[in-house]
C-alpha cells in the first residue's frame, strides 16, 4: 500500500498506512530502490518530507547502482527534496555509486546549478571526486556545456583545473571538443592551463 501511496502521489493514504506497525517503510522494489528513493526520483516533495519523518528510515539505502536517494535526486534537479534529505541527521551526502560518481558529480553533469550550490555548501562533499574513469564533477559539467557550474566549480581552490580521465581528457578538453566555447572560455578565465594536444577520438 505504501508504494500505490508513493507512485500516485497519495499523501494521505501514505501517511495512513506509516502508522501501521507491521509496514516495512524500506522495503525496496525489484530495482533496489526504496519507497522514499523512487519518490525523491519522481519529485514527490511532501511524500519524501513525510517519510523522513519515519524513524526507521534508511535515508541512504542504495538500490542496485548504488544510488541513494540524495543522489537520485541531486540528478533529476529536485530542488526541495534534496534540501530535505540533506536536513535529515543522517544524511550522507558525499556516496558513490556503481560508477563512483557522487551526487554532486550527477548534479554538475545534468547542470542544475543550485543544487550544484547546495551540495558544495557541505564540508563533507569532495568537490573535485574522481569517478571510475578519473571525471571530476568538473569535467561533467564541462563535457556538457554547463558554464555557471563550471565557473562555479573555478572558484574552489581545492578543485584542480588541470585533472585528466583515464583518456588524458582535462576539463577544458571536454570543453573544447564538443563545441562548448564559452565553456572553454571560462576554463581558460581560470587561469594558465595544460593546452598539449590530445590524440582524441571522443
Amino acid at each position: 500500500m505504501l508504494w500505490w501511496a508513493v507512485e500516485r502521489n497519495d499523501i494521505a493514504t501514505a501517511a495512513l498506512v506509516l502508522g501501521r506497525p507491521d509496514l516495512d517503510v524500506n522495503l525496496p522494489d525489484h530495482s533496489g530502490a526504496t519507497p522514499v528513493a523512487h519518490a525523491a526520483t519522481r519529485g514527490r516533495t511532501s511524500i519524501v518530507q513525510l517519510l523522513l519523518h519515519d524513524p526507521k528510515i534508511k535515508v541512504n539505502a542504495r538500490d542496485d547502482y548504488r544510488n541513494t536517494p540524495l543522489a537520485r535526486a541531486a540528478e533529476e534537479g529536485y530542488r526541495d527534496i534534496v534540501v530535505a534529505l540533506l536536513g535529515h541527521r543522517d544524511i550522507q551526502a558525499d556516496t558513490r555509486n556503481s560508477f563512483d560518481a557522487t551526487p554532486l558529480a550527477l548534479a554538475a553533469e545534468a547542470g542544475h546549478l543550485e543544487i550544484v550550490r547546495l551540495l558544495l555548501e557541505r564540508r563533507e562533499v569532495e568537490a573535485d571526486a574522481a569517478d571510475l574513469e578519473g571525471c571530476t564533477p568538473l569535467a561533467r559539467a564541462a563535457a556538457m556545456g554547463h558554464e555557471q557550474i563550471v565557473r562555479m566549480l573555478c572558484l574552489r581552490v581545492d578543485v584542480d583545473i588541470q585533472s585528466r580521465d583515464r583518456d588524458g581528457y582535462s576539463p577544458f578538453a571536454w570543453a573544447a571538443s564538443r563545441g562548448h566555447s564559452t565553456t572553454a572560455r571560462a576554463l581558460l578565465e581560470r587561469g594558465e592551463l595544460d593546452l598539449k594536444p590530445l590524440d582524441t577520438n571522443k
